[in-house]
């Protein structure tokens, strides 16, 4: 299994070690591997619902008493690995990480239904849970494609009110500011880690039920 961090070329070589596009969100300052760094995380959670019984199994509760499995996929020629991240929106969800051969993913698992669902990068709700951001910039190795979504959550259903869908660049610091504004740098390899050139700050506001 191949997990690499992101590379700053320049005169000094340096590892970054923020596997997510928001500053406080898997990161590891003194890991440089991806999983290494999910599994870290886990290990710190303290959610009695969250439990993991062996290397290849994590087990969660969930709302009803039930218990989901979650198996490390060992049988597929380079493996899938599960690991749980955090606890949100009083503990309705769990971020779930899962490593592949080249690149990663984010999925969130919802404790009610038992349903998992995937997401184009690490989801973070407003302060008020009424929408969720998904975001991932992959600005060097591109195993992983750039993703900046967002959504309206209902209950659990989550609609999708805006896809940016970047292509040449990737959010990164991507921050609520408060429930109805989002900020992020748009960032691309050259403005984010050569500084050849200056990342743009955006800024989007909620307007009725749309984002500028």
């Amino acid at each position: 299994m191949k997990v690499f961090a992101l590379i700053v070329l320049g005169p000094t070589a340096v590892l970054a070690a923020n596997w997510s596009s928001y500053p406080d969100k898997h990161n590891c300052p003194d890991i440089t591997n991806s999983m290494e760094c999910a599994r870290f995380i886990e290990g710190k959670l303290d959610a009695p619902y969250i439990r993991r019984i062996s290397p290849t199994v994590l087990v969660v509760t969930l709302a009803d008493g039930g218990t989901l499995e979650l198996r490390d996929n060992l049988g597929e020629a380079a493996g899938t690995y599960i690991s749980a991240l955090e606890a949100v929106l009083e503990d309705r969800y769990v971020v779930l990480h899962i490593q592949h051969y080249e690149g990663s993913s984010y999925r969130l698992l919802d404790r009610s239904s038992g349903r998992p669902i995937d997401v184009p990068g690490y989801p973070l709700f407003s302060p008020d849970g009424t929408w969720m951001v998904a975001a991932n910039a992959d600005l060097d190795a591109g195993y992983t494609p750039n993703a900046l979504r967002l959504y309206r959550n209902r209950d659990g259903a989550l609609e999708v009110i805006l896809d940016a869908a970047p292509r040449q660049w990737g959010p990164m610091e991507v921050r609520w500011e408060s429930p109805t504004k989002l900020t992020f740098v748009r960032a691309t390899f050259e403005c984010y880690f050569q500084k050849t050139s200056k990342c743009e700050t955006v800024t989007l506001t909620q307007k009725g039920d749309t984002w500028e």
